[in-house]
């Protein structure tokens, strides 16, 4: 038993931060204006919406453990390491694809098991909060760095994009697994999408990250 400790600690304190950022976007504290939507709706009543974030001027918080890419920042931020171990925790500004800023995200990610993981809350003040998450495909930024044969963190100049969504949706697409507001009672599928242009001197990727949610009404 004693062997199963440690995992089941570490997948408790990933489930209650996830479980705290989720009970924060869900309470509506205050009526905040409700932005413009730019939603497409598809022929099957579905809604399509596309969310960017640029880097590396939308980063507000990266834990950097694990990753590799990026570097950790704030540069003075201090984390549990000893009890977060494999944790990857993101925050960013989120824009429409207009480039207006119209809400934040978190993005949370671990290895469990024998694969990677993440987990999106994305908080759109006025509307409600997208609750996602999916298996990483292809085992993620780093295994895609290294098969490219660029060393994680270290100065690079190039382009790729990767599709980190995998599961059994068609097209590889993650999972939207609820929401508050206008997103109640709504599912449906999403991508993730990393464009990058390079990485600087201090480790920060340039590109966008880009979000697809196509959300349907549960009956």
């Amino acid at each position: 038993m004693r062997g199963f400790a440690r995992p089941l600690f570490v997948l408790g304190l990933l489930c209650g931060s996830l479980g705290t950022l989720a009970l924060v976007t869900l309470v509506n504290w205050v009526d905040h204006p409700r932005p413009r939507a730019h939603v497409s709706v598809l022929p099957n009543e579905g809604a399509l919406e596309q969310f960017v974030i640029r880097l590396p001027r939308d980063r507000i918080l990266d834990s950097g453990h694990a990753s590799g890419l990026p570097s950790r920042y704030p540069a003075d931020l201090v984390l549990p390491e000893d009890a977060l171990p494999d944790l990857h925790i993101e925050h960013f500004k989120l824009r429409d694809r207009e480039g207006e800023v119209i809400g934040v995200a978190a993005r949370h990610s671990q290895r469990l098991d024998d694969s990677a993981h993440a987990a999106w809350v994305l908080y759109l003040p006025g509307r409600g909060s997208l609750l996602l998450n999916h298996r990483e495909a292809n085992g993620g930024l780093n295994a895609e760095l290294a098969r490219r044969n660029l060393r994680a963190g270290a100065p690079w100049e190039g382009e790729f994009t990767l599709q980190r969504t995998a599961g059994a949706i068609p097209e590889g697409r993650g999972q939207i697994r609820g929401g508050s507001q206008e997103f109640a009672r709504h599912g449906g599928s999403y991508t993730e999408t990393w464009r990058l242009t390079g990485v600087d001197a201090e480790g920060r990727p340039r590109g966008t990250i880009e979000i697809e949610t196509l959300t349907v009404l549960q009956p």
